[in-house]
């Protein structure tokens, strides 16, 4: 043998390349209706190579400082939000306690002619105000 001889050995054979896309289409054909009926075993797997993802692992630090500036922008927008909600609260608590303390002096002096009931509605009527005294203490504590 010669050397030509034994390097067209290696090579391919001739393949008519029309007959082989069809014979390719038919296969995919056959293959995408029949994995319907399986369940998900000839999945097939996206993998990526250890240069492309260190290429990613570049462009997404190019892109680092650009993220980062806009995360401190949403924090600094977030914390302005959260203090004019402090705010806001603090005034509706502090309407809640003028309200309050009317209730309690309402409930004195309503109670006045009743006799009996007038210490059950005092206690209750404290009893409602400490609650809600607990309650704002609670919202400010877990509000910060």
């Amino acid at each position: 043998m010669s050397l030509k001889d034994k390097i067209l050995a290696f090579n391919k054979p001739e393949v008519d390349e029309e007959a082989e896309r069809e014979k390719q289409r038919k296969k995919a054909s056959y293959n995408s209706k029949v994995a319907k009926f399986e369940n998900g075993t000839n999945l097939v797997v996206k993998k990526t190579s250890v240069a492309a993802a260190k290429a990613k692992m570049f462009e997404d630090m190019a892109g680092e400082e650009e993220r980062m500036k806009e995360a401190e922008l949403r924090k600094e927008d977030f914390k302005k939000k959260q203090e004019a909600f402090k705010e806001d609260t603090a005034e509706e608590g502090g309407e809640e306690t003028n309200e309050s303390e009317v209730a309690k002096k309402k409930a004195v002096f309503e109670g006045e002619g009743e006799g009996e009931g007038e210490d059950e509605d005092m206690a209750e009527a404290v009893e409602r105000e400490r609650r809600r005294e607990q309650f704002l203490e609670k919202q400010t504590v877990f509000g910060q």
